[in-house]
């Protein structure tokens, strides 16, 4: 049979025009010979659905328009949509064919509930707990998929079916490149996918900005041999299909040749697409940025320009402290002598002001200067001030001015502000006394050193950026003899590689330490916690990693803080060890129960101990407990699903999850680690 996919980017829940659209396509599609026609995860109903209270009439609108469509697309189409059980988001897909609406998800389910046996809807293992919910047409028969985890499940063990038809639920992360979907095929590992399971894989990735993930396209269709059949581009609405089953692999005499992932200039895009995405949701059609003299500020106006054009973005000329007397801050300094002060920081950004006026000229946007009036009064307060001290109050004061500025350039232009604040910034720099005042952010998910690879990139294409490299005034003050003597890129680095190890890849503080740096990260863990209520009103942060900083906010008000513990400490006990720790409570509390302390274990198994568990014993087999138990938690429905019968093989399969541990690059998305895998 052929298989379509229609990538089209859509607006959330915007059943009417959407549900034109997806018949649009499926007569095209019947026109080329389609039999099945597979629509994105995010077309119909976004992301995320609306709010618990509002939720009952958006089920009822939606199944109305779900009904509406089965009755006029011209041929099997399969629809996802994002439903809520209780509190949480549920993927299904729904089948429309000949009038008819088949929830495939929720078939699947009831079937398993029923106690059926394995038949056409479902794939199940009651020793998982887990079921796939299953179609055929045309004599093929395949499976659904929404997530990594649920893709290689399909992959790795011997199910009875032709093909996978995969509806990705995640946006676009940085650090995973199967989030590009086909084009990262090979990085992403679905050619291995597809090999391990000796089937088809047919991949519709969502286009746009749905809520603040970024979705760019890049569907795919794949042989059991791992060969490309069809491929649609990323950022770009298109139609793709190819023959699926025995005699799609007879006629698939030459496959297309799979892209060649650069993840900077990838990354770049997909930023682009989340500003064009995120503004149009808000109804504007212009930016307004300020240029500070950082790197992040002159990114972003490139990232801007290339976005929505020139004549969209206006920038207003901000650098700190341009117009302050020589005579007050030191030649000797403004000309970039070592020094580590947050002065000497803001007079490195200052130093950029003739790249900014020049970055400004080559991207053509719309220059604004500020108001004389409050750039005099700005230099009257840095004359008066006296001391290190005085003067960066002073140049928050300005930085407080040139956002009133900022917002009201917005104002006269009806545009979205954008803000340079990046991922390391909210991490360190959030702080009380510098306040991101935008409603966008479209770096705030990605390490200052990311960004500057990007710009890097970008440069390549065309050198608009005068200086695509890392002051002073880019590297955050955690000044700390770890970092004396590297230069400021190599501080950054170094930063922003402590803070993925602990955000990404959740390393402890312990782990962080392990180097014996351990000075060093409680201070990058110390100001990471005392910068969570500025990151609270940072403004709405387009995602672009596998785990943002909110995921990583820990309690307001919480006054216990990690340290750096002796490895001892950290040693997992065996599992016999914890099973003679439990048989020890379990009789425990038997002889609570039947008053008969000292007697056996109902099983007839004396208490592993001679003589009575001392209270350092008993207080860490019940942190040992604890800890297991927390482990048993986390695991529970989310084992891997496997054939009745077979054994699992070591490893439960060859890649991991979206946000799995092996796919992340602790150095950087763009970056590569110094060390082993091991």
């Amino acid at each position: 049979m052929r298989i379509g996919v229609a990538q089209i980017e859509t607006r959330a829940s915007d059943f009417g025009p959407t549900s034109e659209r997806i018949v649009a396509y499926s007569e095209q599609a019947a026109s080329q010979g389609v039999g099945l026609l597979v629509v994105p995860a995010c077309a119909l109903t976004g992301a995320v659905p609306v709010p618990y209270v509002e939720r009952q009439g958006y089920m009822m609108d939606l199944a109305e328009t779900v009904v509406d469509l089965a009755d006029r697309v011209a041929c099997p189409t399969v629809v996802p949509v994002a439903t809520m059980v209780g509190e949480e988001v549920i993927p299904e897909a729904m089948l429309l064919s000949g009038g008819q609406a088949l929830p495939l998800r929720f078939s699947a389910y009831a079937q398993a509930m029923a106690g059926g046996a394995q038949g056409d809807s479902v794939l199940s293992d009651t020793g998982t707990g887990m079921d796939a919910p299953t179609f055929e047409l045309e004599g093929c028969r395949f499976a659904v998929a929404f997530t990594l985890d649920d893709l290689e499940d399909l992959c790795d063990y011997d199910f009875d079916i032709d093909g996978i038809v995969y509806l990705p639920i995640y946006g676009y992360a940085a650090d995973d490149p199967a989030s590009a979907l086909g084009t990262a095929l090979v990085e992403g590992g679905f050619v291995e996918d597809a090999r391990q399971g000796g089937v088809w894989i047919v991949a519709a990735g969502s286009l746009g900005c749905y809520d603040t993930q970024v979705f760019t396209g890049g569907s795919f269709i794949l042989t059991p041999e791992g060969d490309l059949a069809a491929s649609a581009p990323s950022y770009e609405e298109a139609l793709i299909s190819a023959v699926v089953g025995p005699e799609g692999e007879a006629a698939l005499s030459e496959p297309l040749e799979p892209e060649v992932y650069n993840q900077p200039f990838f990354c770049w895009e997909a930023l682009a697409l989340g500003i064009r995405g995120y503004a149009r949701a808000v109804g504007k059609t212009d930016v307004a940025l300020a240029l500070d003299g950082t790197l992040g500020s002159m990114a972003l106006a490139t990232l801007a320009s290339d976005a929505l054009g020139p004549t969209h973005v206006h920038v207003l000329l901000a650098n700190p402290l341009a117009d302050v007397p020589a005579a007050k801050t030191n030649g000797a300094v403004r000309a970039g002598a070592d020094g580590l002060t947050p002065w000497r920081r803001a007079l490195a950004a200052a130093a950029r002001r003739d790249d900014c006026r020049r970055l400004a000229a080559n991207l053509r946007v719309d220059m604004q200067e500020r108001d004389p009036e409050l750039v005099r009064a700005t230099v009257v307060g840095y004359d008066a001030a006296h001391g290190d001290e005085e003067r960066m109050r002073a140049a928050r004061r300005e930085a407080g001015i040139v956002a009133t500025e900022l917002a009201d350039l917005a104002a006269r232009t009806d545009a979205l502000v954008l803000s340079p604040a990046d991922k390391t910034y909210l991490a360190l720099e959030a702080d009380g006394r510098a306040a991101v005042t935008a409603a966008l952010l479209p770096f705030g998910d990605l390490y200052r050193s990311d960004v500057l690879e990007m710009t890097r990139t970008r440069n390549t294409i065309s050198p608009v950026v005068p200086h695509a490299g890392v002051a002073l005034c880019d590297v955050p003050l955690l000044d700390h003899p770890e970092l004396a003597g590297l230069s400021p890129e190599q501080r950054l680095r170094r930063i922003d590689l402590a803070l993925a190890s602990h955000i990404e890849w959740e390393r402890t503080l312990s782990d962080l330490a392990t180097t014996g740096e351990s000075a060093f990260a409680e201070a990058l863990i110390a100001l990471f916690d005392a910068c969570a209520p500025g990151r609270a009103s940072a403004g709405v942060v387009l995602e672009a990693s596998s785990r943002t900083l909110g995921e990583a906010r820990r309690p307001y008000g919480t006054a216990w803080r990690d340290r750096v513990r002796d490895p001892r400490e950290l040693e997992v006990p065996s599992d016999e060890e914890i099973e003679a720790a439990f048989r020890r409570y379990a009789q425990n509390a038997a002889a609570a129960d039947t008053g008969t302390a000292g007697a056996k274990t109902p099983d007839g198994l004396a208490s592993d101990d001679a003589g009575e568990p001392t209270e350092e014993s008993q207080r860490n087999e019940l942190s040992d407990l604890i800890g297991y138990l927390r482990d048993l938690a986390e695991g529970v429905g989310t084992g891997s699903m496997h054939a009745p019968g077979e054994s699992i093989p070591d490893g439960e399969g060859h890649r991991g999850s979206h946000r799995s541990e092996g796919d992340f690059n602790p150095f950087g998305p763009f970056g590569t680690s110094p060390f082993s895998e091991n």
